[in-house]
């Protein structure tokens, strides 16, 4: 099994990869190119996913090394105590918020933001990473594969029946995502954990919404490609929400 070092090298070395792919499909002269639009998004999105998993892993290791060290350093903890969380959770959303309002015209500002964003997002994600680290090689197969299946579906969905998927589906999944939260909050003050039957009808039902998010915004993407202006393709911004709806998707699959 390769260990935690060899994660490191690989992830590391995939960032760089996808990096230099991004930079010789999507900019022409220095700027952002609206040919292979599609492939250019999810380019950006996998981009994102290598990212954060990269990140994860080096923020697990530094936690656990400093927990088996004989002096007990607790700074390692200070960044996911429970008040460190939430004052993250509010630069993250300023972060998240800068990202968007920066225009494509301005590719270092916009990807300097990105990288910042996703570094402090991915302390949001490291209980997925634990408990990915935590699976045993089949469980984490029969994940991996129900995953990406569903985003090959919901994707294709997009691609082979756009007239289906219409613009009022923004509101309604809107309003399920606010529901979807509310009842997380309930639940989690009425003290039912992950492994409950409420939690976990409550994760089955959020697997359906961000699958029909992707499906959503896969679309959203399609259009953009069609009206995109050279010089003037936001990757980032279509790429972000498909990232957070996989993102998402993937942590609901991991609570079933």
């Amino acid at each position: 099994m390769i260990n935690n070092i060899d994660k490191k090298i690989l992830f590391s070395g995939l960032i760089v990869a996808i990096a230099f792919v991004i930079l010789a499909s999507a900019f022409k002269n220095g700027k952002p190119t609206c040919n292979r639009f599609i492939f250019n998004t999810y380019a950006y999105v996998t981009f994102m996913i290598v990212w954060i998993a990269a990140a994860n892993l080096y923020l697990l290791d530094y936690i656990k090394t400093q927990q088996k060290s004989p002096n007990k350093n607790q700074s390692a903890l200070v960044v996911i105590s429970p008040l460190n969380l939430i004052l993250l959770f509010i630069f993250s959303l300023f972060l998240l918020l800068q990202l968007v309002k920066t225009p494509s015209t301005e590719p270092i500002r916009k990807h300097i933001l990105l990288v910042l964003w996703l570094t402090v997002f991915s302390v949001f994600t490291a209980d997925t990473a634990h408990s990915i680290q935590n699976k045993n090689p089949q469980a984490l197969a029969q994940l991996i594969t129900t995953f990406i299946s569903i985003v090959v579906a919901a994707s294709s969905a997009a691609v082979l029946f756009p007239h289906v998927i219409k613009t009022w589906w923004i509101f309604a999944l809107m309003i399920a995502l606010v529901g979807l939260i509310i009842a997380r909050i309930i639940f989690a003050v009425a003290g039912y954990d992950k492994t409950t039957p409420q939690q976990q009808t409550l994760s089955l039902v959020a697997s359906v919404i961000f699958s029909l998010f992707i499906a959503y915004d896969t679309k959203t993407a399609i259009i953009a490609s069609k009206i995109c202006k050279e010089g003037n393709a936001d990757y980032i911004r279509y790429s972000t929400d498909l990232f957070l709806d996989f993102v998402n998707l993937f942590s609901n699959l991991d609570d079933l």
